[in-house]
Formats: structure tokens, C-alpha cells, sequence
């Protein structure tokens, strides 16, 4: 609605959408009121522009069309006689497919992240980097599997060599970065890329309400932690996750690891909701079947 008004949605105040549209889902924040400012990277709205543009006002359609292009792609990669696997790794809880109807955005990105995977299975860094880039640039519930997989690549180099590291993350900012840059420089402002930046890190420095599972679950039944101390134990969890897998990234399956510890991380965070650890579901289902290619189990 913004975009096509000529308004850079990251220096608006989302607040005429929510009265235009009634939206009914909203980030409660701990002074009162809701966020009222956009909250992800630029290609979560850029994905729908076309459509918005060709008449549609409900997405619903493009949430089942990319639930349907990663569907397929865990299908394709499948062997013909476990093909119901794939299918079972997408639809084993039924509340996968009611957040993707209504409207939660997290199935958007996993499309990409499997083609980044496929990818790399296939030794192809450039593409995989890219393509794990515009992943990113859709929510940033992917954002640290770009940590592991660093983590694995420097573990690793002694066989593997620095290109493939280099080539993974040069791609990797590509893919994130170029889809933003309008919205970094438009309007000429100095303000504007700092805007940007503001709202696609809000989800973190906004003073929500604690929501979800895992430790925040405990903020919503029995006590309530500070959001401060929740922000140390989330780095501290953090950077233990990343010792472990350190510790671990010399072995093979290691690499496909990195794309599901996201999914870990998020048990000790101030907001886990549960679409932060059900759409890694089938992410760890084709982690599982592009290692069994990478070793040779399946072809």
C-alpha cells in the first residue's frame, strides 16, 4: 500500500495501514500500544508488490503458492518411493498450514532457504550464498544459520580451502543487500538508511511483550524476567550454541546442521513464537535427505 503510493515504508508510520486495512494481529509493546513501525527486510513486502499491483488484496493465494514451490522442491529432491515423506514433513502439525492461511509470513523464506541448501550440495557456493541471502532478506527468523555456516567453512578449511567461505558470503550479502538499497537511499536523506537499519533490527531493540515458548513461556505463566537479563541469556545461549557446534563442524552433517540451529537459539529468547521453530521442520527434513545425497545413501 505504501510502496505503491511512492512512500518508503521504513520512514512511515505504519499506523494509516493498520486503520486502512483493520489489521488484527498486532506487536503489543510494554508502554502500551502496538508497533507501528514496518519490522522486516525489504523483500517480505516486494514478494507481494506484483500482486498487489495485478489487483489481489488477499494473499492468502501467495502464502499457499510458495508453501506449494517448497513443497515441491522437498518433493522433487525425495525418491520416488518415500515421495509422502515430503509431504509429511510439511503437513505432520496441522497448524502449519493454519499459519501459513493466515497470513504468518515464515513460509515465504523457506523456499529459498532449501534452494540454498540445494545449492551447496551441489558445490555450487556463488548460488547457495545468494540464494540463502534473499532468504534472509524476507524474515529474520533465518538470520544466524550465515554464523554456523562461517563457522563451518573456517573449521573445515584445511580440505575445502578459503573460496568456498568467500564465495558463500559475498553472494550471501548480494542477495541480501540488493533488494534493500532503494529503501536505504530513498528519500535522499541522511536519515534514511538509519531508518532502514531501525526497523529491520525493530524485532529486537522494540519493547514487546515477552510471547511464546521455550523461556518465554515462563514470562507469560509465572514470572516475568527482565527483557535485559532475557537479552543476556539470549547471547550467552547464543555463543554456547556456537562453541558446541565449533566443536562439532568437522563432521559432515554439521553443514546442513547450520541451516536448522536457528530453530535451537530460539528456546532462550525474549519472543519464540511457535512458527520460529515449526517452519524449521521441514528444513530439517531436507537437511536430512541432502545429507543422505551428499554421502551417497540416496542419489
Amino acid at each position: 500500500y505504501l510502496l505503491v503510493h511512492g512512500i518508503n515504508p521504513y520512514t512511515a508510520n505504519m499506523d494509516a495501514v493498520v486503520q486502512q486495512y483493520h489489521l488484527p494481529f498486532l506487536t503489543v509493546l510494554l508502554p502500551g500500544g502496538y508497533g507501528n513501525e514496518y519490522s522486516y527486510p525489504a523483500l517480505s513486502f516486494l514478494v507481494f508488490t506484483p500482486f498487489y499491483l495485478a489487483g489481489l488484496r488477499n494473499f492468502i493465494a501467495v502464502q499457499v503458492l510458495f508453501l506449494g514451490i517448497a513443497l515441491f522442491i522437498a518433493w522433487h529432491d525425495t525418491p520416488r518411493k518415500w515421495g509422502n515423506l515430503a509431504f509429511i514433513a510439511f503437513l505432520i502439525a496441522p497448524v502449519f498450514f493454519t499459519y501459513v492461511v493466515g497470513g504468518v509470513m515464515d513460509i515465504l523464506w523457506v523456499p529459498f532457504l532449501l534452494m540454498s541448501m540445494r545449492e551447496i550440495q551441489r558445490g555450487r557456493y556463488k548460488w547457495s550464498g545468494f540464494w540463502l541471502g534473499v532468504a534472509d532478506n524476507i524474515k529474520q527468523t533465518p538470520w544466524i544459520s550465515i554464523a554456523y555456516l562461517t563457522l563451518f567453512f573456517i573449521k573445515n578449511r584445511k580440505h575445502l580451502g578459503w573460496a568456498p567461505l568467500r564465495d558463500l558470503l559475498t553472494w550471501w550479502f548480494i542477495g541480501f543487500l540488493v533488494w534493500n538499497i532503494p529503501f536505504m537511499v530513498y528519500p535522499l536523506n541522511i536519515h534514511t538508511p538509519f531508518e532502514w537499519l531501525r526497523g529491520v533490527f525493530y524485532p529486537v531493540i522494540a519493547p514487546t511483550v515477552s510471547q511464546g515458548f521455550a523461556l518465554a513461556y515462563y514470562n507469560i505463566t509465572i514470572g516475568t524476567l527482565l527483557h535485559n537479563l532475557m537479552t543476556l541469556l539470549t547471547i550467552a545461549w547464543a555463543l554456547f550454541t556456537l562453541a558446541v557446534y565449533w566443536w562439532y563442524a568437522d563432521k559432515p552433517q554439521a553443514l546442513w546442521l547450520a541451516y536448522v540451529m536457528p530453530a535451537i537459539v530460539y528456546f532462550v529468547t525474549w519472543r519464540s513464537l511457535a512458527n520460529y521453530f515449526m517452519t524449521f521442520v521441514p528444513v530439517a527434513y531436507y537437511a536430512v535427505l541432502m545429507h543422505a545425497k551428499q554421502t551417497g545413501e540416496i542419489k
